[in-house]
């Protein structure tokens, strides 16, 4: 059938959240620790007793990259910011009982803050987006994340791209993470799409081709040094189309269109 919508991932797709000067298999250690950072001085404000700095940023990165490696083995999982940072807080030694009358949240704020700071669009990711409206295609996001959904939102927000995106999905809200085909399912019937009328994009090829292809759309790779050799054991990945750069999209959907 012929396209009719482009669903795309987010970090790695349309956002950057990578450190500056971070290289691609670096970025994610070091936006873990500037998160832990933030939460260490949020704390320390609040007056609570914590374990020297090294050692606290050391104790986090343990929650985070346990939790990380359960979704790099491809258990059905589905990981969340707010019960990690109660692992974290733990961890640190602040009891069960101060994490209580809304400090996880704020918790997740302070963590959040460093690395909204630096958060950028991919190149050419407005001029993408505002090209494939223009053809009259319906967009759409799904993301996997910890995150609650409401801090992505205010990223896409401050770089123009949420006028262009009909339906975001993020794991974290809906409780599903690619490849689970129910979360391409669900940005389908927000759209109004057949899976046969859709493409997704994205910079992961596991969760993202091999995701939107189990879930019957056309799965395109955005190359990505950080994820170019992961996958499964034993498992061919075969994109319908690879691109080194989101402003080639166009032109890759251009036959299906």
């Amino acid at each position: 059938m012929t396209l009719r919508g482009v669903i795309f991932d987010m970090g790695g797709t349309l956002l950057n959240y990578h450190p500056p000067g971070a290289d691609a298999r670096s970025g994610w250690q070091a936006m873990e620790n500037m998160g832990a950072e933030g939460l260490y001085g949020f704390l320390r404000e609040r007056g609570y007793d914590l374990p020297p700095p090294d050692e606290a940023r050391t104790a986090s990165f343990a929650v985070m990259e346990r939790h990380w490696r359960r979704v790099a083995r491809g258990e059905p999982v589905n990981p969340q910011l707010g019960p990690m940072l109660r692992e974290v807080m733990a961890a640190w030694g602040i009891p069960e009982k101060a994490m209580a009358d809304g400090l996880v949240d704020d918790a997740m704020a302070a963590y959040v803050a460093p690395v909204q700071a630096f958060v950028t669009p991919l190149e050419g990711a407005q001029e993408t987006l505002e090209a494939l409206q223009a053809r009259g295609l319906r967009l759409g996001l799904i993301s996997n994340t910890v995150w609650p959904g409401a801090f992505h939102l205010a990223d896409l927000d401050r770089w123009g791209l949420t006028p262009y995106l009909e339906c975001t999905l993020f794991s974290a809200d809906v409780g599903l993470w690619k490849p689970d085909r129910r979360i391409f399912h669900m940005a389908l019937e927000a759209l109004d799409l057949a899976a046969d009328e859709a493409a997704y994009v994205g910079d992961h090829p596991y969760f993202d081709v091999y995701g939107a292809q189990q879930a019957g759309l056309k799965g395109i790779w955005l190359r990505s040094d950080e994820w170019e050799d992961w996958k499964p054991q034993g498992l061919t990945i075969a994109p319908d189309a690879t691109l080194s750069s989101l402003p080639e999209l166009p032109d890759a959907i251009a036959p299906w269109l």
